[in-house]
This record gives C-alpha cells, sequence and structure tokens, in this order.
C-alpha cells in the first residue's frame, strides 16, 4: 500500500474512532494577513517572547529554535527564513533588542484565535449592542460615526469577547484600526452587566 493510502486510511481510523472528519491536524494552526508594520512589530515580539512567557528560556536570545538568531546575527542559516532587513531598515539592532526583550502586557493577544476559553458574542449580539449605543443599523452608517464613539464601542466589544476579525467583517473598518484602538488605551474593564444582551 502507498505511503500517502496509508495516512489517509490511519487518518479515516482515527476520525471514525473519535468522531472526527477531516484532516487529522486541522484545526492545530492558524494564520492571518498582517497589513500594517505597526501589527507587524507587535506579532515581531509576540512571536519571540513565546519562549520566555512559557518559561522555557530566560531570554529571546536563548531559545535556540527561534529565529532571533538571524536578527542578531549569531546563525547563518542554512535556508534563509526571515527577511531581516525589512525590519532592520526601519529600526536599529539595539533598538530592536531591547525592544523584542520588553514583555510584552499579558493582555496583548495577536492571532485572533476562535475557540478560546471566552464566549464569543454572536454577530447579531454585536448588532444589537452597536443598535442599543448608537442607533446604527449597518457598516455604512457605523463608518460615519463619530471617531470617540466608534472607539467606545469598540471598547466596549472586545470587553464582551468580540474578535477582531468579526468586528472587522460586521463594520467594515479595518482590523489593524481596530487593534490600535484596543491596544492604545489601557482600559478598566466595566462591570460585567456591559456585556449582557441589550433589551429589544
Amino acid at each position: 500500500m502507498p505511503r500517502r493510502a496509508r495516512i489517509e486510511s490511519g487518518t479515516g481510523i482515527y476520525n471514525r474512532k473519535y468522531g472526527r472528519d477531516g484532516h487529522l491536524f486541522k484545526e492545530r494552526f492558524k494564520s492571518e494577513p498582517v497589513n500594517d508594520m505597526e501589527y507587524f512589530t507587535v506579532l515581531l515580539r509576540y512571536i519571540h517572547q513565546n519562549p520566555v512567557k512559557a518559561g522555557i528560556v530566560e531570554k529571546v536570545k536563548d531559545y535556540e529554535f527561534s529565529s532571533w538568531g538571524e536578527y542578531d546575527g549569531t546563525v547563518e542559516p542554512v535556508f534563509q527564513i526571515c527577511d531581516v532587513n525589512t525590519v532592520l531598515n526601519r529600526i536599529t539592532f539595539k533598538d530592536l533588542d531591547e525592544w523584542v526583550n520588553d514583555p510584552l502586557d499579558d493582555d496583548v493577544y495577536c492571532l485572533d484565535i476562535e475557540g478560546s476559553s471566552r464566549r464569543r458574542p454572536s454577530d447579531d449580539q454585536v448588532w444589537l449592542k452597536i443598535k442599543d449605543k448608537t442607533g446604527v443599523t449597518n457598516s455604512t452608517s457605523f463608518q460615519q460615526l463619530d471617531e470617540n464613539k466608534r472607539e467606545e464601542i469598540f471598547l466596549e466589544l472586545k470587553d464582551c469577547g468580540a474578535s477582531l476579525r468579526q468586528l472587522e467583517r460586521l463594520t467594515g473598518i479595518g482590523k489593524g484600526v481596530i487593534h490600535r484602538i484596543w491596544y492604545a488605551v489601557k482600559v478598566i474593564a466595566p462591570p460585567h452587566s456591559a456585556c449582557r444582551e441589550p433589551s429589544r
């Protein structure tokens, strides 16, 4: 039996046994486009700090399976994984090194991964909240709201568990813009009543 057929039959057996379908690793990896430099640099810090946050190493440079060695020049990669010049043309290595080693706040989440421990509101719940707070019922009207009002709504919806992707899709406002709003201001979470479904 060819190797591929053995793998596919093994996957079929596993899926039948555990009541699953599709590829064996279909939900493990997530990716999303990075559309601006600000979000890219937050991701750069986030990715390189993961081994430190996980307690595997004490410093970013100590993790041997990281691409950080390509940035600091301590590793000559067999295959170039990162285009380090894209970053180093915009910031000196000294500044980058200090910045990447400055821990991100615990509330900074970069990848908008579905199925996190927090329950996400439905699209209808998001629109009900927007309508309750602003009176608007569509993305065009939402985009025409006063910028401060939009920011207020985005911050409230973040506290209620709405995702970046969901808000981008519903409001037509770019994910990068929403991300900047969410992480530019430290917000004291409102009482849980702020997240209750608005009355109809």
